[in-house]
């Protein structure tokens, strides 16, 4: 991987939230002025609208998803070439690279800030959205930023 395929990694999921944030925006209240049109046995109108309030939220366990899928391919390409892989934690690999590539704490605290959203996501049930997903997407590529061109 390279910088370049990681920024499109992240840049990729804004825009299918775009695209499905648009979505359903149209077909919801289609369906909702005439239910017939919406021909399944298993979907409700009440599964759409589910869909559309929880959408920020999934996107960002995608976004972050690729972040560290990013994040994990640098770490053990550049930083641990040699070293069997085992799991460690997403929170000590933010550190360790931004130690290593000298990456300013305010971009660090960025990078963190949507680790913890992300964690209140998926570990506390959190539905409400804290940080918009394009803000995320820029504080997760300016961590990348830092990042040499190829690894």
């Amino acid at each position: 991987m390279n910088r370049e395929e990681a920024f499109d990694r992240l840049k990729r999921v804004p825009r299918e939230f775009d695209a499905a944030r648009w979505s359903i925006s149209r077909t919801l209240p289609q369906v909702v002025q005439d239910p017939t049109i919406f021909r399944t046995d298993t979907l409700t109108t009440g599964d759409l609208r589910d869909c559309q309030r929880n959408l920020e939220v999934t996107y960002l366990t995608r976004i972050f998803a690729e972040f560290e899928t990013v994040l994990r391919d640098f770490y053990w390409s550049l930083m641990h070439p040699q070293q069997t892989r085992r799991r460690t934690s997403i929170e000590a690999v933010i550190d360790r690279i931004a130690a290593r590539q000298y990456i300013p704490a305010d971009v660090l605290d960025g990078a963190h800030a949507v680790r913890e959203y992300r964690n209140d996501v998926i570990h506390d049930g959190l539905r409400t959205p804290r940080l918009p997903l394009h803000d995320c997407k820029s504080r997760l590529a300016k961590y990348i930023s830092y990042f040499p061109p190829v690894w």
